[in-house]
């Protein structure tokens, strides 16, 4: 499994541990590099990896990290809430 991170729900304020390499993460890497937000979307990824958390205090913060993961898993939650099912390509089952 990939590195873990805390991250923080926007809407709710509430803090929470973050795997990488899920769909989430496909999905957020995605949305981020459509809106032009890729470089600053990747930037706090690699700073909350290296230091384990989000730095919102350091300069050039912009939340967008925070923001497409958020926002990547009610897009996914609405998805199965349909009926269907998100998974890796190269998973068996």
């Amino acid at each position: 499994m990939g590195d873990i991170v805390l991250i923080r729900n926007w809407r709710t304020g509430e803090e929470r541990p973050k795997n990488s390499d899920t769909a989430v993460d496909a999905v957020a890497e995605a949305w981020a590099s459509l809106d032009g937000k890729y470089d600053h979307y990747e930037r706090e990824r690699e700073q909350a990896k290296r230091d384990g958390r989000l730095n919102r205090d350091l300069h050039g913060y912009t939340g967008h990290y925070e923001g497409y993961q958020v926002e990547a898993e009610e897009l996914i939650a609405r998805i199965e809430k349909r009926g269907f099912v998100i998974k890796r390509k190269d998973d068996a089952s």
